[in-house]
This record gives structure tokens, sequence and C-alpha cells, in this order.
């Protein structure tokens, strides 16, 4: 994935999708070049006229325009989702002297695989059980990171949210509603990803996995307020929106960006552990690239 043009070289590094998309390239030459602009485009294009236009450029980590002798790390900033081309995809980068340079992007031919990566999760979800110790569903809101490990995301989070109680334990609420306190969350999830066969579903995958999660909430009760912690252990099977583009992509189930599950499994109150609930409920989350 690489090509020269006159004296200069551009060879592909890594190309970055999403929220964020970025190409960035290794540049050699021997004489200096000033940038002018840039085109994300098709081979049978004419060279620099014209396509997807490049929004910014940065040379060795800093918005520039000169491209000294030598060789330098360069990046091109665009918003293209590369999601409508059937042909390779090329970057054209026109010189203020009126030289073309002109580098393969994306391949439909040649296989292209995910680096390891390391996201920030930022999602929530909401679960019921039946009734154990009083709390009958909670809720709440999460961050944390996560890494792809062997094909696997590896995930940690913690949060805040709700914890909901029946009126036979704590009392009834206002308008005889259910009793609702503070809750902290924290859990631990591995979930892999099965890609659906088919172009028109290459973003699509199938997830399973499993999570551990530990609750702890502060509730109003008859007798007094009452600090309870739950455990739960939970299956999580679901769906989650990845990397689609066309052309070849390898391990397409590390690439997902946004994920829904359902978790279904059991729970236990730290103070009576033998007693257990069914629980189950619905998450969402969303993964950006750091």
């Amino acid at each position: 994935m690489r090509a020269q043009s006159n004296d200069v070289e551009l060879e592909l590094q890594t190309l970055r999708v999403g929220l964020f998309p970025e190409i960035a390239l290794q540049s050699r030459s021997s004489t200096p070049h000033v940038i002018q602009r840039g085109f994300l485009t098709v081979p049978t294009r004419s060279p620099c006229s014209g396509g997807a236009e490049i929004t910014a450029f940065t040379i060795d980590g800093q918005t520039a325009e000169i491209l000294s002798p030598g060789t330098h790390s360069v990046k091109a900033l665009f918003q293209d989702q590369l999601n409508g081309y059937t042909m390779d995809v090329v970057i054209d980068v026109e010189m203020v002297d009126g030289a073309c340079v002109r580098a393969p992007v994306l391949s439909q031919v040649i296989p292209f695989a995910p680096v390891r990566r390391l996201v920030l999760v930022v999602g929530g979800g909401a679960d019921g059980n039946t009734a154990l110790a009083g709390v009958k569903a909670s809720a709440d809101f999460h961050l944390g990171v996560g890494t792809i490990w062997r094909s696997v995301l590896l995930t940690g989070q913690v949060g805040a949210g709700t914890a909901q109680c029946v009126s036979a334990v704590c009392g009834p609420g206002d308008g005889d509603k259910a009793r609702i306190g503070p809750a902290l969350v924290g859990s631990l999830a591995a979930i892999r990803a099965f890609p659906l066969p088919g172009g028109a579903w290459r973003g699509s995958m199938l997830t399973a996995g499993a999570r551990y999660s530990f609750m702890a909430t502060r509730l109003p009760a008859l007798d007094g307020n009452q600090r309870l912690e739950f455990h739960r252990l939970q299956a999580l099977v679901g769906w989650a929106l990845g990397v689609g583009f066309a052309g070849p992509l390898r391990h397409r189930e590390m690439t997902p960006v946004l994920d829904f599950a359902i978790p279904i499994g059991i729970m236990a109150e730290q103070s009576a552990f033998t007693r257990v609930a069914f629980v189950a409920g619905v998450e969402a989350r969303f993964l950006f690239d750091l």
C-alpha cells in the first residue's frame, strides 16, 4: 500500500474510521514540497481533479503544509465514511508547484486487519428482578474503558444510578409509588462479536458474552435506612454495529462502535448470599477509540 509520484513516496500506515476518521501515511522525499489540498477519490478519476476533500493535514504531529526533505509522518483528516465505494480508494495530494501525489488508501483486494483497540465506554442500562431483599429494579449510567484481547472485548465500568424498592419493605412513596434510592455500580464484562455474512450486513454483528456486576444502594426501610449490596452474574446476548466500509477487512468482530445487549442471569444480596433471584434487563454502550 505505497506509491511514488515524482520524488515523493507515500506509504499507508493506518486508516482510522468512525467519529474522527484519519489516514496515517509515511512520506519520503528528496526536495521540499508545499501541500495545497487533498482529495479522497478512485483510481479511474484524473489525479487531483476532485473528490471528497481532505479537511486538514498534519506533519509529524503539527498542523503544517511544508513537506521538507526526508521521512515524515503525515496524517490526513477527512469526513467521508468510506461506505459508498465499490472500487479502491486513493488519496491525491496536490502541491503548490502543481505536482500531484497519489497513494492507495483502501483496497478491495488487500485485506485489512484492525489494530488492538483501547476504547472509552459510555453507556446505560436497566434491570428488573424478582424483588430480592425488597429491590425489584435498578437503572444506571456508566463510564469505563475496554480493550480487545484475542477478538474478545474486555471492559470495566463504574457508574451511578437508582434502585427501586417495593412498598412492603420500604413503605409507599409519594403517590403510592415505589421508593427509590441512589446506587453505585461497578461491572466487568467480556463480549465476543460474530459478524453477519453478506454485503448488506457487513457492519452488523451478533454478540454473546458474560458480565459480573456489583451494586451498592441505600434505601429507606420501615425500620430506618438500610444499606444493601448485590452481586449479579449475567449472560449477555445482543447486537453490535461495527466498521462496515467496502473492501476486505479481517476480524470485523474487533470493530464495534455501538452495542445493545440483553443481560440475563441471577443476583444475590451480600447478607444472604444463598438467596438468589432471576434478573434481566437491557443495556446500550458507545465505544470511542482512545
